[in-house]
């Protein structure tokens, strides 16, 4: 059902269908890079008191995992925990992005060049640097 939709007319039998429940996940963590020159940094991204942005961790198309996401603390780092086993675009924002369509692999296109591809595995911990793309771009 995460990418195909299961359709059930009136009457007919329902497919079965199979849920995983997984605890063999990986972890994630990393600094965000700011395009100051002062270097990695989180602080001042957004108002006082809320989060810097986020980080998303997207599917690539062809391969396994599933839509993750971060918060970017104050210090200007993340960390995701239980990561599905795949291969992840991942990408930091300076605010949220309710409406991203992370699922249209042209979409995702306009980001490449900010963002990191990722392949990782059960139990696998995994340091990431990433550029922040902010609303202006």
């Amino acid at each position: 059902m995460q990418r195909e939709t299961l359709v059930v007319g009136p009457g007919a039998s329902t497919p079965r269908i199979e849920i995983t429940v997984r605890d063999d996940g990986a972890e994630v963590e990393g600094v965000i890079e700011s395009t100051t020159s002062t270097g990695v940094r989180g602080v001042g991204f957004n108002s006082p008191g809320q989060s810097p942005g986020n980080v998303y961790f997207v599917p690539m198309a062809d391969g396994e995992g599933q839509f993750k996401e971060a918060w970017i603390s104050p210090d200007g780092k993340f960390r995701l925990q239980q990561l599905p086993p795949g291969t992840y675009r991942v990408l930091a924002f300076d605010r949220q992005q309710p409406d991203m369509e992370y699922a249209r692999g042209e979409a995702m296109g306009q980001y490449d060049s900010k963002a990191q591809v990722i392949r990782v595995v059960s139990g696998q911990k995994e340091h990431l640097r990433l550029p922040l793309i902010t609303a202006n771009e």
